[in-house]
């Protein structure tokens, strides 16, 4: 499973870097980070089993990156340049998607059970939790803009939630629904606005 991201202003030891690809698997190999350019392993991340949708930066400013655990309801952080993680949390089910917003301030996270989670990471607060899906949540996106967050689910459905109504509803509904897939919708992806 790969993540590809462009650095932060930080560094890595004394070298500076481009973009970098994340890779990991889901047999506890750590997290592998390679110089897109260079092909170079610049850091490994230890203690990771990660599984598709649920690993990668925290923001876009890639300071620190993330990983659920495979099979397991626990979620840990790692500070570029630091082997061993340095945040690990207990998450209420197994979780299947997470992303976070562009600044790291909130995290969205997807479970098995078809629920959807919204949290204000710099208190950990848990801000809603709503049943989403019938089924496993397979994605989650968040809009350029981050007005909107993109569900997609093992259910064959794809959700499109207001990020106002989100925060305000204590179930929100979702603004746009599809369901014509016959099977499994696995992943999602948004494209820039034209116009």
């Amino acid at each position: 499973f790969g993540s590809r991201f462009p650095r932060g202003n930080g560094q890595l030891g004394r070298a500076r870097m481009g973009e970098v690809v994340l890779a990991a698997s889901s047999n506890d190999q750590g997290i592998y980070a390679t110089d897109l350019n260079t092909g170079a392993l610049v850091a490994t991340f230890e203690d990771s089993a990660a599984e598709p949708h649920v690993f990668g930066p925290i923001g876009r400013n890639a300071s620190h990156i993330f990983a659920v655990q495979s099979k397991r309801a626990l979620w840990s952080a790692w500070a570029w340049g630091e082997r061993k993680p340095c945040y690990r949390a207990s998450l209420p089910e197994r979780t299947t998607a997470m992303t976070f917003s562009s600044g790291g301030g909130f995290c969205f996270a997807g479970a098995a059970s078809g629920a959807l989670y919204a949290w204000q990471t710099s208190t950990g607060c848990l801000l809603r939790c709503w049943p989403a899906h019938f089924r496993e949540v397979t994605q989650l996106v968040l809009s350029e803009d981050e007005s909107y967050l993109v569900s997609s689910s093992a259910d064959a459905s794809v959700h499109v939630y207001s990020l106002a109504d989100v925060f305000a509803e204590q179930t929100p509904r979702p603004l746009h629904s599809w369901s014509g897939h016959s099977v499994s919708v696995t992943c999602v992806a948004l494209l820039p606005g034209r116009g």
